[in-house]
């Protein structure tokens, strides 16, 4: 005779897969919604597994509103074809017909070792119309000139290769960040999204080297732009002046002496409210440090990180 408290397992026709607790399976009495919910929070793999649970369980997982897709869970590395194949094979099984829909999905994490194909932004505009929040981390792909949708509302591209992209089109934008990253065919990134609120742009010499055109962003309330350049004028010129008057935080990371060079352009920083010199070599007798303080007519905090400076 099992004891009372015994855990046991439940998986007839009618009920949800769960466990017993003494005569009552508390998992099978939750809404479809609140498990779609906690399977949300699973890799996309786990999810589908749930179908074997039960009748109750063997559907729920073609109308999640949100997948995270991870190729480490099939071990596939460059050298490991036949763990890659495995996880290609999930990837065309997941999203065929009859399966999940893509067009249903609130939220896609994709992560992949090799390079995306080059369909990947159009499938983004034509098939996730209700797409709200999308993630690219080191990638590489070429864009084919464009990332537009109508429904997407925080977009990360983190240390992507941005092969030809020149426009991202995205009324609905709320927040962006393009963190480093290359575009190595020199493109200028036109951004249109009126509603952004939030932009953060970490720039660097492999990346915005064909300059930044910016729409009217009337909601925009906090611009951050992280600078890992030692030609600070130099890239700012590139950027444009639409990038520097709309910046209201910026940080320069550069361990190297930086310049301004002869007949340095003045850029003004009207919005500017908080500066961070993070490891910077300030022994050029503060000509770096002048020039933000003289054309930062609003600047409120100023931050010195383990910076150099010239001591006589």
């Amino acid at each position: 005779m099992e004891s009372p408290g015994k855990r046991k397992r439940f998986n007839d026709a009618g009920g949800a897969a769960g466990y017993l607790f003494g005569d009552r399976d508390r998992l099978s009495v939750l809404p479809d919604c609140l498990l779609r919910e906690i399977m949300s929070h699973m890799k996309a793999r786990q999810v589908v597994q749930t179908c074997v649970l039960s009748r109750r369980w063997r559907h729920l997982w073609r109308s999640m509103p949100c997948l995270d897709v991870d190729y480490k869970e099939f071990g596939a590395t460059y050298l490991d074809y036949e763990s890659w194949e495995k996880f290609e094979d999930f990837m065309d099984t997941l999203l065929s017909p009859g399966n999940v829909s893509i067009a249903l999905l609130d939220t896609l994490r994709l992560r992949s070792s090799w390079d995306l194909s080059n369909l990947f932004a159009e499938h983004v505009r034509t098939r996730c119309q209700s797409l709200e929040d999308l993630e690219l981390q080191s990638c590489r792909f070429d864009f084919q000139g464009i990332i537009a949708s109508i429904s997407l509302k925080n977009l990360v591209l983190k240390g992507c290769m941005l092969m030809g992209l020149s426009e991202i089109a995205t009324p609905a934008l709320k927040n962006l960040v393009i963190d480093r990253g290359s575009n190595f065919k020199e493109r200028q990134l036109v951004i249109t999204a009126p509603a952004l609120v939030s932009v953060f742009l970490g720039v660097s010499i492999a990346i915005f080297s064909g300059g930044l055109s910016l729409s009217d962003m009337p909601s925009l309330a906090k611009a951050s732009v992280t600078l890992c350049d030692n030609k600070i004028v130099d890239r700012f010129k590139i950027l444009g002046s639409g990038v520097s008057n709309m910046i209201t935080n910026l940080e320069v990371a550069f361990s190297q002496k930086m310049e301004l060079g002869e007949g340095s352009t003045v850029i003004q920083f009207n919005n500017l409210r908080t500066l961070v010199l993070n490891r910077c070599d300030l022994s050029d007798d503060y000509q770096i440090l002048g020039y933000f303080l003289r054309n930062s007519p609003n600047m409120e905090r100023l931050t010195l990180v383990f910076c150099k400076v010239y001591c006589a």
